[in-house]
């Protein structure tokens, strides 16, 4: 073998893996501290990350609970942004969203962040992806929380991109 050829090969040897997904695409893992963006998107080294299978409303989403409107998106992102508060986030890349944004599966520690979201009642399953979270959804549902405490729009409705 000639030394260009060893040396590349025992760079390949000792490069750390990276994370397939199910279907063998290579996967990027990001860590560290997050800022919320909103209910379904974080910045995570200066990168926007919107988070695979779930839709929250937007900021000025508004819903109804007790004939009363309440700003629903605004605590979306508030659950969010409390949940993450001081705390390292790493997010799984598999894909981007149409916006171009990277989606990912974050967490802290073992809690996936989405599950949380929608068994909050926080978020609800994005019905352009996959459906991992419907049985937190049936909870949040059933239990009346977050988004599930009143009336709402799903928030792919208000933004038109159903």
């Amino acid at each position: 073998m000639r030394p260009v050829t060893i040396a590349l090969v025992v760079a390949a040897l000792m490069a750390p893996a990276v994370p397939a997904d199910a279907k063998g695409q290579r996967l990027e893992t990001l860590s560290g501290d997050a800022l919320v963006i909103d209910g379904d998107t974080i910045m995570l080294s200066l990168t926007k990350i919107r988070m695979l299978g779930i839709d929250t409303p937007e900021d000025e989403q508004t819903c109804r609970r007790g004939g009363i409107e309440w700003a629903c998106g605004i605590e979306a992102s508030a659950a969010l942004t409390d949940l993450v508060k001081d705390k390292r986030v790493t997010c799984d890349l598999n894909g981007r969203h149409s916006y171009g944004r990277p989606l990912g599966r974050c967490r802290i520690g073992a809690t996936d962040i989405g599950a949380w979201m929608v068994s909050q009642g926080w978020a609800v399953v994005d019905p352009r992806f996959e459906k991992t979270y419907l049985p937190q959804q049936a909870e949040a549902k059933a239990a009346k929380r977050g988004l599930w405490s009143g009336t709402f729009q799903m928030p792919c409705e208000f933004r038109g991109s159903c």
